[in-house]
């Protein structure tokens, strides 16, 4: 994708200012990396109901089915490290990361709504549509492998902010990229 092309892609600039919007409430309010989590997760599990809805209108029932379970699992697996952190937290940022997670689901809303016509003229690979939203949970899994010792560093924080801002940028821009029918030029 061309550096043009990328800053007129509306979904794409959404998506920056979501994650934008995350790292500064994060970096303002002091939060650990178990509160800034608390919102990718929840990012992650919006990102896996709109694959699945996605592969139920392009009536790939059994593939729809298989992921919410496999993907299902990963995000219990998340939710459980996540609820009963090795260090118990007592004060959790409730609205905060409520604000981050509504400007999260708003941004994927709007994504689906703004490239939902290339769904219908060009059926999207399958494969990338199942797989697409697993390489977004890699920055979460590292950082809960590697840095749940850390939990209260700021340069944990930093990585993962980090990591996973790229992450979401590089995987929407392929998820787009793909969607695209053979030709078709300007925004995404």
């Amino acid at each position: 994708m061309s550096g043009s092309r990328f800053f007129r892609d509306t979904s794409t600039t959404v998506l920056i200012f979501a994650n934008v919007v995350t790292i500064i409430v994060a970096v303002a309010f002091k939060w650990n990396v178990i509160d800034v989590m608390w919102v990718y997760w929840a990012q992650s599990v919006i990102i896996g109901l709109i694959a699945c809805f996605r592969m139920l209108l392009l009536k790939q029932i059994f593939t729809a089915g298989f992921f919410l379970i496999h993907y299902g699992g990963f995000h219990a697996g998340y939710f459980l490290f996540l609820y009963f952190p090795e260090q118990p937290q007592t004060d959790i940022p409730v609205v905060g990361i409520a604000l981050c997670i509504l400007i999260f689901l708003v941004n994927h809303a709007f994504s689906y709504w703004h490239n939902r016509k290339r769904d219908m003229n060009r059926k999207p690979n399958i494969g990338t549509l199942m797989f697409a939203p697993y390489v977004r949970i890699i920055p979460m899994h590292i950082t809960i492998v590697f840095g749940s010792n850390y939990a209260e560093s700021t340069g944990t924080l930093a990585l993962f902010l980090v990591l996973k801002t790229i992450m979401d940028v590089i995987m929407h821009m392929v998820e787009h990229r793909n969607r695209r029918p053979e030709g078709e030029t300007g925004s995404l």
